[in-house]
Formats: structure tokens, sequence, C-alpha cells
């Protein structure tokens, strides 16, 4: 999910008006669903360039959010000790984990 309109595909992106529950049991609105393009940096500051299928678009959030169930199911592994991305055993991703409120 992101609430960043630039980051979609143009021509792969759908009008959705769906309510989602958030885990804090309030609703959030996604506008569309779509393939988006993310930027990702490794501890070197190299960039990868990921496409997220069906992601959605989410206006009112604060900051972006990926499902780690989903990212699984395409091969990305997520280590809990690094809070590292790796694909095909290489690292695409360092992550800052930030606790929520």
């Amino acid at each position: 999910m992101t609430n960043d309109r630039s980051l979609f595909i143009d021509g792969e992106f759908n009008t959705l008006n769906d309510y989602m529950i958030t885990t804090a049991g309030g609703l959030i609105l996604a506008i569309s669903i779509g393939n988006a393009r993310f930027d990702l940096l490794n501890s070197a500051g190299n960039k990868t360039e990921i496409v997220l299928k069906n992601c959605l678009y989410v206006p009112s959030l604060f900051t972006n959010l990926m499902s780690l169930k989903k990212l699984a199911a395409n091969k990305v592994h997520f280590s809990t000790k690094l809070h590292v991305l790796t694909f095909n055993d290489k690292v695409i991703a360092n992550l800052k984990i930030t606790e929520s409120s």
C-alpha cells in the first residue's frame, strides 16, 4: 500500500474504492489498485527497483506498507535478525523497522 500516486505504472491502475479494517479497528479507504514501482536501497546504497503487483493506493496512509506474506509468496525472504529483504540470495533492501503507537 502506498499514498504516492506517482509510483503507479500508467495503464495499470484501476478504480477500487474499497474500505479495509486496520489492526486498530479503524477504516481506511483504498482508492485504486495497480502495479507500482519502488526503489529499495541496500546497505551499500545501491538501488534495486521492484514492481509490486496489485498494490493499493491509499491516500490517507502516512507511510508505505508491504505485506511480508505476499513478498514471501514471490520468493522474497525477510530476515528478522538482519532486517533485510533477499531475493535469489541477494540483499535487495535494508529495512527500517518502526514501532507502532
